[in-house]
């Protein structure tokens, strides 16, 4: 597949490798020059590693993914080029197999953030966590009945209010922007 910008010249292409059986077994994305951008190798259908590669074409980190036996994937977990653990997250679903929770880790173990999810993976939650693993703040996300994200609000550890955005839209509905407040109501500059 190649991918052209405006003036028509190439922007990048990619190129995939299957098994005899037609199994996608890895698939490559290179620039215009021809240097390898990222490639992910798979292992039934799933992917299993994505690299990520300087314009030089040289490694530049990889994550790696674990799956459950229902083919959910449970662990991502990202790498320097060396293969030093950079961080890695933990994912949770409920009984109907959509994700609920992802829990991400700094490499020592202590816990960075962790995310909750409503059906249709949508967002309910972000908390945040310091180096030693103690919460510091936290976002909340509504939507309205048709799933559009209305409102984030953003918490201190102790639950007082810190500041929260309304999401503004066009006529369409289309994101336009999201305009910050102070607890009191006040816009923020």
């Amino acid at each position: 597949t190649s991918n052209y910008d405006d003036d028509g010249a190439l922007s990048y292409y990619s190129q995939s490798e299957y098994d005899e059986d037609g199994t996608k077994i890895k698939s490559s994305s290179y620039r215009a020059d021809g240097t390898l951008s990222s490639a992910t190798e798979y292992v039934e259908g799933r992917a299993f590693k994505v690299s990520d590669y300087t314009a030089e074409g040289q490694l530049n980190s990889y994550i790696e993914y674990e799956y459950n036996e229902d083919g959910k994937r449970i662990k991502t977990s990202y790498y320097e080029s060396d293969g030093t653990l950079r961080s890695y997250a933990l994912s949770e679903y409920d009984t109907n197999g959509d994700i609920a929770k992802e829990t991400h880790y700094r490499a020592d173990g202590t816990v960075s953030n962790i995310s909750e999810y409503v059906e249709n993976y949508t967002i309910a939650k972000e908390s945040y966590y310091n180096e030693k693993g103690q919460l510091d703040f936290y976002w909340e996300y509504e939507y309205d009945k048709n799933g559009t994200h209305t409102k984030t609000s953003v918490y201190e550890a102790d639950g007082t209010l810190s500041e929260y955005g309304v999401v503004q839209y066009d006529d369409n509905g289309n994101y336009v922007d999201i305009i910050w407040y102070n607890p009191d109501g006040t816009k923020q500059e």
